[in-house]
């Protein structure tokens, strides 16, 4: 049955969301009487090109019994007029039109206006297959499953690719199965680990009180999905996991976030947040550090390896010095080389040239270091980053 809501079209600027802190447990929006299954949060910044498709593909859901959240994050290439466009057609679609707060603050917005049972949360430049609602809360419903993850289509300029976020059988399973093939590489995947895609929220349908109290960090840009994940992962009694390809992640846009090659301002600084906010989560899975340890500190190494390549970059505009002052001014880069982080680093997780590297930065041979990934990799001309993604 197709739910009948008013529209929320009023191009309004709503109080900016608090930085961080719990999602609201308030319902702002109108026809509070109605609970539709599902909610779906899509957070919109100057997608103009490719949110046509994604709307098309969410208003023709076979399932008919959903609201759409639309955030409009600041826009101004066209998409908040196509925001209301699809409101005033199709009265299963709300609007909030706000200004720039970012991904995160966005989907907190998003999040406290959602009145469904379940939520999914769609990416402007994505979207769905027709049937994507239907069999995610079919399988929740029949299953009694706080959480439901789907497999994806990757579209890349390779190719497509089907990919999913645990490789396990599609069945059910409880937050102590999923420990060893998800939880633990989510704080840090190792080069053994079998994963193909980590921590992505749009492939997952969340039981809505699962989200209550969910902290949103609108300082991280990048990982932030699987620091939501890590909060939410053991409040779920149970995780089913369908084989079917219900989403489709788009790799092709020029401007993409997880496709960026050129230079990140600030990317040591978002992993810095990551980590931390990352161990904040641990003590809901781990009794001992040792369980996680190894896999955080590998694992930030790692970034601070790339912070330093990134640094390098032709196209930092602070220049190649300016670059080399950034690294020696990097945020708690002290607490990182300090000789209590060096408990659980695995080398064998890099290569020789990375290993030496590591040792000129524990004896805070800055430069050389610099000198070395600068050369190295054409001060980003010719390195290609691995991704699993």
């Amino acid at each position: 049955m197709t739910a009948s809501l008013p529209i929320v079209s009023a191009r309004t600027t709503p109080e900016p969301s608090a930085p961080t802190g719990n999602a609201p447990a308030t319902d702002p929006s109108p026809a509070a009487g109605h609970t539709p299954l599902v909610s779906c949060v899509i957070c919109v910044h100057n997608a103009a090109s490719t949110l046509p498709r994604c709307l098309s593909s969410v208003s023709t859901q076979t399932l008919g019994d959903f609201e759409v959240i639309l955030i409009d994050d600041g826009s101004d290439d066209g998409s908040e007029d196509i925001c209301d466009e699809q409101a005033h057609a199709d009265p299963r679609f709300h609007v909030v039109h706000q200004e720039n707060h970012g991904l995160q603050a966005s989907r907190r917005t998003g999040l406290g206006l959602c009145r469904g049972r379940y939520v999914q949360f769609t990416d402007a430049d994505d979207w769905l297959e027709p049937q994507a609602f239907e069999l995610l809360a079919r399988t929740a419903e029949a299953c009694h499953a706080d959480l439901v993850l789907c497999s994806a289509w990757r579209y890349r300029a390779d190719g497509i690719t089907a990919i999913c976020n645990i490789p396990l059988p599609e069945g059910d399973y409880s937050p102590t199965d999923l420990l060893d093939p998800w939880i633990k590489p989510l704080y840090g995947d190792l080069r053994e680990d079998r994963l193909v895609t980590t921590g992505y929220l749009w492939p997952c349908l969340f039981r809505r009180t699962c989200l209550t109290g969910v902290r949103f960090y609108p300082s991280i840009v990048m990982h932030e999905d699987e620091v939501i994940l890590l909060q939410v992962l053991h409040r779920a009694r149970k995780v089913s996991i369908l084989r079917d390809c219900l989403y489709n992640y788009s790799r092709l846009a020029p401007d993409s976030m997880s496709k960026r090659t050129t230079y990140w301002p600030g990317y040591w600084d978002n992993m810095w947040r990551v980590f931390c906010a990352k161990r904040r989560s641990a003590r809901f899975y781990f009794a001992d550090e040792q369980e996680y340890l190894p896999r955080m500190e590998t694992w930030l190494l790692q970034k601070l390896l790339r912070s330093i390549r990134n640094e390098t970059g032709w196209q930092n505009p602070a220049g190649f010095w300016g670059g080399l002052r950034n690294v020696r001014h990097f945020t708690h880069l002290g607490s990182v080389m300090a000789a209590k982080m060096w408990r659980y680093y695995d080398p064998s997780q890099f290569t020789r040239f990375e290993n030496m590297t590591i040792r000129l930065l524990r004896h805070q041979h800055f430069l050389a270091c610099y000198a070395l990934w600068a050369i190295a990799c054409g001060r980003m001309r010719t390195y290609k980053e691995k991704t699993k993604n």
